[in-house]
């Protein structure tokens, strides 16, 4: 769950980045950004001292070089050229700790470690989604944005299916899953007017 939180957080704090530079809900996004940034810190160091093998650490070596990358990036003043940058750093950074993710599930003999990977990938792919519309918005000249955009519904879509219909999951969770499909059908809405020209950060900002 840590671990997976770490991949969630490479996406916030692009997100916030992007809010601050494009004016949606700036002050909120900075304050959300300082607390990001210290809590990416604070589990990668406790993952460090949880990793035991050779494979784990080292890739969260490969982690932890990339982060002094991003984070400095991650507090400096917001531009548009600084953001293609912070995007793509933040794509590094996301799909170094996707491995670390594997790394940990695979050594896990927990039974519900897929979907607590699964369930923690959604949490990523809320913030991934709300980066890559708030890159569009803010005009970004970055092409990449509308198709990982599409591929982070299609995957969000799919992982929701799974989670909904998986043996595992209990009356409890299904209660709840009720209430994220019916937030996800709203947010759905807001991107169909962002195809029209429409754009509506301050409502896919909340969503998400």
């Amino acid at each position: 769950n840590k671990a997976g939180l770490q991949r969630m957080l490479s996406q916030r704090i692009a997100r916030n980045f992007l809010m601050i530079g494009a004016g949606v809900d700036a002050q909120n996004a900075q304050k959300d950004l300082d607390n990001n940034l210290a809590i990416f810190e604070q589990n990668l160091s406790e993952l460090q001292d949880y990793s035991k093998s050779k494979e784990l650490k080292t890739q969260l070596s490969k982690v932890e070089q990339l982060w002094f990358s991003y984070r400095v990036k991650a507090i400096s003043k917001p531009t548009k050229e600084l953001a293609v940058e912070v995007l793509s750093l933040s794509e590094e950074l996301l799909a170094a700790s996707e491995e670390m993710v594997a790394l940990i599930q695979k050594t896990s003999a927990v039974q519900q470690a897929k979907l607590v990977n699964t369930s923690g990938r959604q949490r990523m792919l809320s913030q991934r989604i709300a980066k890559s519309y708030l890159a569009m918005y803010w005009g970004i000249n970055y092409p990449k944005a509308d198709q990982e955009l599409n591929n982070a519904m299609q995957s969000y879509e799919s992982g929701l299916n799974t989670l909904e219909n998986d043996s595992l999951t209990t009356a409890d969770i299904k209660q709840t899953l009720f209430k994220v499909r019916a937030q996800w059908d709203f947010a759905k809405s807001g991107f169909k007017r962002s195809e029209e020209g429409k754009f509506v950060p301050f409502v896919i900002v909340r969503t998400s």
